[in-house]
């Protein structure tokens, strides 16, 4: 497994366009429920994958199979871990292996300018669903009225400058190249403006922002410029430069499968997929494999 093979068009663009859906899906998530936990946001991403994971024949006669292996967050609570959701593409011929790569995704959602986010709650978590049994005898719905108001000074909440996530994640990428990216999780358009309770259920259509990938270069050219323990804004990543800063549909499809980003797995560095699926403390919330089967000649 020498070159990376080159990939036909009309796989590009179906990844591409599987990738594209999952955005569009989380980005609606995100605008009809914007203080959802960010782990359902990981779950939606994932989960809009499955629709497409049965083989698909396209007809540069390639056969495309995507499987997807989703363990959820809660198995990392109170834990930090270098990414949430792996992008594993395998490149055969005839059925014969002839090369793999993975890029990993550490996410990110952005809050909205009243930071009222669902958090992980050790009680919650212990209690679980019994808090479903016992009856609240009062409700407050009648009069809940609050607005969520998204736009380019919102802030990455969980996205500290100096802490110890962000130093693992640098850590890994300086052991074996560059593996690791960021994900951001944004509303579909900003300045954005939701209003609780809704009334109707929003629909989308277009995604302007959506689920942005970054590389740790300009994630790391923002943190260092902040005090450590602050947060950095949706406009100061917007103004860190163009090399990154891709719809994840772009990053998935035109760059992983273009050998623009992520890492090859070889021979010699197996251990390279094993520490990130197998070996490391807290293991990945789900992973995504792209199996791609060419035609000979």
């Amino acid at each position: 497994m020498t070159e990376w093979p080159e990939i036909p068009m009309d796989v590009v663009e179906w990844i591409r366009s599987v990738f594209g859906e999952a955005n569009r899906r989380t980005a609606e998530r995100l605008v009809n429920f914007p203080n959802i936990h960010e782990v359902a946001l990981d779950d939606s991403l994932v989960d809009s994958i499955v629709p497409d994971s049965a083989p698909h024949a396209l007809d540069s006669g390639s056969v495309v199979k995507m499987e997807v292996h989703n363990i959820g967050g809660l198995r990392q609570y109170r834990r930090w871990e270098v990414a949430d959701i792996g992008v594993l593409a395998r490149v055969y011929r005839s059925g014969r292996l002839l090369a793999q790569k993975i890029g990993v995704l550490q996410a990110k959602r952005l809050y909205p300018k009243n930071r009222d986010v669902e958090e992980e709650d050790a009680v919650d978590f212990l209690y679980g669903m019994n808090r479903f049994v016992l009856v609240d005898p009062t409700t407050r719905l009648n009069i809940l009225e609050t607005t969520y108001e998204f736009d380019v000074e919102c802030t990455y909440a969980q996205l500290k400058a100096g802490s110890n996530q962000a130093k693992a994640i640098n850590q890994f990428n300086r052991e074996g190249g560059e593996t690791v990216y960021y994900l951001f999780y944004n509303p579909p358009v900003v300045p954005s403006r939701i209003e609780y309770p809704v009334r109707s259920r929003r629909k989308v259509d277009k995604v302007e922002l959506g689920c942005r990938v970054y590389s740790t270069r300009d994630v790391n050219l923002v943190l260092s410029r902040l005090r450590d323990g602050t947060t950095p804004t949706l406009g100061a990543l917007e103004r860190a430069g163009p090399s990154s800063n891709w719809h994840v549909e772009t990053w998935a499809a035109d760059l992983l499968l273009g050998c623009s980003v992520g890492q090859r797995i070889t021979e010699g560095n197996e251990q390279r997929l094993e520490r990130i699926l197998l070996r490391r403390t807290g293991p990945i919330g789900a992973a995504i494999l792209v199996s791609i089967d060419l035609p000979e000649g």
